[in-house]
């Protein structure tokens, strides 16, 4: 039998939300110099007129007798306040993904857990998992213009082994009249320009600055695709999670590619 629990919190703007997120993401750490899903400054850049609601969903699944044999898995997503056709279909797209996501990641882990529980037990002593699966997420908003809305879908989870994992997702709409229309974050290139090289020298150059091992011994030498990246004010923001740019210890680093050095290989003008 389990124990089900469930927290719901909605923060608006920037004071209340920069401290909910400080909570509920402390357990992650730090990565690269920085909290592992980047900048918690809670703020949204470019959504002129909007209050930007978080919404913070919680639950905690007890498995067993043992308190320590559990499953946490917490999901933030923001709103946008003041309503709107756009808006409206934006908000519903954004919070029927991240609702997806935190219950197929609890339903999954229950049945997966239950697994782990009796292969423990089948063995000598009944040792038990005596650990929690967990996974923390948040879909953050970096660039809302009138043009297009861009989002990084963070996640970090842990079910075992030495340490959790963090991945990232780019997520990006284009605005079509009344309607949020997905798009691919690598259709804003030109496909017949070299970007993929030019993107792969300036974020590994940056690296190098930030001391990321394998762009420092050389290991790294290019990108094979482009890595996740958002749109921001004044350029792009690529995301190099745990493993991709030095070892899990140095955590995720983050480059920032100004427009202008991106203008010869866009085939749409930015922001």
């Amino acid at each position: 039998m389990f124990l089900k629990t469930r927290i719901r919190i909605n923060a608006r703007n920037f004071g209340l939300t920069g401290l909910l997120l400080v909570l509920v993401f402390a357990a992650c750490g730090k990565e690269g110099g920085q909290n592992a899903f980047g900048s918690r400054n809670g703020t949204v850049s470019k959504a002129p007129g909007k209050q930007v609601q978080v919404t913070t969903l919680i639950d905690t699944v007890t498995v067993s007798a043992n308190p320590s044999e559990r499953i946490k898995v917490r999901q933030s997503y923001p709103r946008f306040a003041g309503g709107g056709p756009f808006w409206d279909d934006l908000n519903e797209i954004i919070e029927t993904m991240a609702l997806d996501e935190h219950n197929s990641f609890l339903e999954h882990s229950l049945e997966e857990y239950g697994l782990a529980l009796k292969e423990f037990a089948d063995q000598p002593g009944g040792l038990g998992v005596t650990f929690i699966w967990e996974r923390i997420a948040e879909i953050t908003a970096a660039h809302v213009s009138d043009k297009y809305a861009s989002f990084l879908d963070a996640d970090w989870r842990f079910t075992g082994g030495a340490h959790g994992m963090t991945a990232y997702y780019s997520l990006l709409y284009r605005r079509e009249g009344d309607k949020a229309v997905q798009i691919e974050p690598e259709s804003l290139f030109d496909k017949n320009s070299a970007y993929l090289d030019a993107v792969g020298r300036f974020c590994i150059e940056a690296l190098k600055k930030k001391d990321a091992t394998w762009a420092v011994n050389g290991e790294m030498k290019g990108l094979d695709k482009l890595p996740v990246f958002v749109l921001t004010e004044t350029g792009l923001r690529f995301y190099f999670p745990p493993y991709v740019a030095g070892p899990y210890y140095q955590g995720t680093f983050t480059v920032d590619m100004p427009y202008n050095e991106l203008k010869d290989y866009l085939a749409v003008p930015l922001p």
